[in-house]
C-alpha cells in the first residue's frame, strides 16, 4: 500500500517512486495550480511505489483508489475533468520503457474531441516522456 497521510492534503504531485527533485516537485504543484485557475481542468502527476505500477495487477488497483479518495477531498475536484500523468519508470523487453503516460477522464476527451485529437496525450507522452528523452532532460 501507499501511506498517503504523511503527504498532508492539497497535494497534486504524489511521488512514491522517487522519480522527481524536490524542486521539481514543487515546480510541478505551482504549475499545476496555475493552470487549474486559469482552465476548468484538473491536472495531477503519479509516480507509484517502484515495482507497483500497472504492471502489478495485485497492487495497482488499491493504489489508484487510495490516490482517488485522497484527491477527491479537494473542494474543486472533478473525476470528469481530470488529466493524470503517470510517471512510471519501469523495464520493458530488456530495456528502459516510455515511463511517462497520461490517463484521461473519458468525459474529458468527449468535450474536447474536437480541439484535441484523441491521440494527443499519447503523442506527448512518446515525444517527452521517451525514456532518453527524460534521461537527457529530466
Amino acid at each position: 500500500g501507499v501511506d498517503l497521510a504523511s503527504l498532508g492534503s492539497g497535494r497534486k504531485v504524489v511521488d512514491f517512486g522517487n522519480v522527481l527533485t524536490e524542486s521539481q516537485e514543487s515546480s510541478l504543484e505551482s504549475a499545476i495550480a496555475a493552470l487549474e485557475r486559469d482552465t476548468p481542468y484538473r491536472f495531477r502527476v503519479l509516480s507509484p511505489p517502484p515495482g507497483q505500477g500497472p504492471e502489478n495487477r495485485g497492487e495497482w488497483p488499491a493504489i489508484v483508489k487510495a490516490v482517488r479518495e485522497y484527491w477527491a477531498t479537494d473542494e474543486r475536484w472533478d473525476p470528469k475533468s481530470v488529466v493524470v500523468l503517470l510517471a512510471n519508470p519501469r523495464q520493458a523487453g530488456g530495456r528502459a520503457a516510455n515511463p511517462v503516460n497520461f490517463s484521461v477522464a473519458t468525459k474529458l476527451t468527449e468535450r474536447l474531441q474536437y480541439r484535441i485529437a484523441s491521440d494527443t496525450f499519447t503523442k506527448i507522452a512518446n515525444k517527452f516522456g521517451d525514456a532518453s528523452y527524460v534521461a537527457s532532460s529530466g
